[in-house]
């Protein structure tokens, strides 16, 4: 009977640590049940070949559930490092919009380069990450964040709405803003979802077309130099 050394013991564990086994407990207990199968072994060969074949003693089944599971623990960690660039990028946005849209009540200095900002932000290092998400998300997940970004935009475009009957500073810059994220973020994201889960392919390109068409009329009713 084979007797394994630390330093092949700590070598397979190395091998294991390849796989990004999260749980310790279940990575201690593969580790134990390989070390067994080699020790258990009759013939003598290097500790490369041996983890090789410890491999090969589980059930075909088994190992795939193994690497499934492995796949999934790299898979999560990775969707926690994006989700949290990405929360940490939403806050800092939205902090730059809100100030902005205080200063803008408030009729103070500063107010379009905070609202720039937050929307550059946004757009250069979030937008990168939601298309990643898009294709990674949930599909019940990713209609609730499509209803979020919607609702968003709707909202901010009612308020450039009420600012103008108010007659208030840069009300149409507000809804020129809402009018760009919903062409530029919203509509990429939902034709996209929508094609992945549709197969009417045609009325998900006729639909967002009429979308679109919608928002360049509104965008026309501006006079840009005026502004």
């Amino acid at each position: 009977m084979r007797r394994l050394k630390d330093a092949e013991v700590a070598w397979i564990a190395s091998q294991l640590d390849l796989y990004s086994i999260s749980d310790t407990e279940w990575k201690e207990s593969l580790l134990d049940h390989i070390c067994s199968s080699i020790e258990e072994r009759e013939e003598s060969t290097s500790i490369e070949e041996a983890f090789e074949w410890a491999k090969g003693q589980f059930l075909p089944e088994e190992w795939k559930t193994i690497e499934i599971k492995i796949k999934q623990n790299m898979e999560n960690e990775k969707m926690k490092t994006v989700l949290r660039t990405l929360g940490g990028v939403s806050i800092v946005s939205a902090i730059f919009l809100v100030t902005g849209s205080i200063l803008k009540i408030a009729h103070a200095q500063g107010a379009a380069a905070m609202l720039w900002s937050g929307i550059a932000l946004m757009g250069i290092i979030g937008g990168p990450i939601l298309g990643y998400l898009l294709f990674k998300a949930d599909q019940k997940k990713m209609d609730w964040f499509l209803m979020l970004l919607l609702t968003f935009f709707v909202v901010r475009f009612s308020y450039g709405v009420m600012a103008r009957i108010q007659h208030w500073d840069n009300a149409a810059w507000t809804m020129i803003f809402s009018i760009a994220g919903f062409v530029l973020v919203y509509l990429p994201i939902n034709f996209t979802h929508e094609w992945r889960k549709s197969e009417q392919k045609f009325q998900v390109i006729w639909k967002h077309a009429l979308m679109l068409m919608v928002c360049v009329m509104l965008f026309t009713l501006f006079d840009l130099r005026a502004m």
